[in-house]
């Protein structure tokens, strides 16, 4: 479809399960070129470069990609709980690739009141946990 349409690059987003918690997660990238990995360092996103794999749709675009001779670029933002949804790392997400595209920066007010919402939940849900004794009784508020 991509050949079809005279696309040059195909780009591909999506999250990287981190396995600890560092106190800002990191925006990572791959690229299939030279002049593209030149483009994400210069955006000042972290190359992958072995610390992860890219599975699922995104590796599969990346692989198809090379496959058919077309450029790709793949942006992953560190995540710790792919149950929960990240507007934070959506917002950060488009907005990197909205650089890389040079595209004038979009309204993302939905996503900000998404990431407050999550984080009200966490805090009701770190408020319950404290209530909850060792022996997981209910404590006295």
């Amino acid at each position: 479809m991509a050949k079809k349409l005279k696309v040059n690059t195909l780009y591909s987003i999506g999250a990287a399960l981190r396995p600890t918690h560092p106190t800002e997660p990191k925006l990572f990238g791959v690229a299939s070129s030279t002049k593209l990995v030149n483009l994400i360092k210069k955006q000042k996103i972290e190359l992958l470069n072995g610390k992860g794999q890219i599975t699922g749709f995104n590796g599969l675009v990346l692989g198809i990609a090379k496959e058919k001779n077309l450029e790709s670029i793949c942006i992953l933002m560190e995540i710790d709980n792919p149950n929960i949804i990240q507007p934070k790392a959506a917002q950060t997400i488009l907005v990197k690739l909205l650089e890389l595209l040079e595209i004038k920066p979009m309204h993302m007010k939905d996503l900000e009141e998404q990431e407050k919402k999550k984080k009200f939940m966490e805090q009701q849900m770190n408020y319950m946990d404290g209530l909850t004794r060792k022996d997981r009784q209910p404590g006295i508020a």
